[in-house]
């Protein structure tokens, strides 16, 4: 991805970051210069949807399995890390990356 994260499950850090009520993400640390959120994500950031695809407070997205796992057991209430949305992509594709940077809402792609 190119950027270290935190959660930010803690109340006082999502006061800080003015993540309002019904909103949740990630908290952006370090960019790395030569990833794919160079020039995109700033230190300070919080990734709040990442194709489209909400980020939980705790990094997690919803596991969209391919098809029903054996014995007709479903997956759909099990979670991933939100970076393996990523494995759905090649190189030379982008991503939608929606982010809350001071309070305000943007929009950027990411070239994983």
């Amino acid at each position: 991805l190119g950027f270290s994260w935190q959660p930010v499950e803690s109340p006082a850090l999502r006061s800080h970051l003015k993540l309002g009520e019904g909103r949740s993400g990630v908290y952006v640390g370090e960019v790395y210069p030569t990833g794919a959120a160079s020039g995109v994500l700033r230190e300070g950031d919080v990734v709040l949807r990442l194709g489209g695809q909400p980020i939980a407070d705790d990094g997690t997205v919803p596991f969209e399995p391919a098809a029903e796992v054996r014995g007709g057991a479903s997956c759909r209430s099990q979670r991933v890390s939100f970076d393996a949305l990523l494995l759905r992509h090649f190189v030379g594709d982008s991503i939608a990356a929606h982010v809350l940077r001071g309070g305000a809402e943007r929009q950027g792609r990411l070239a994983p």
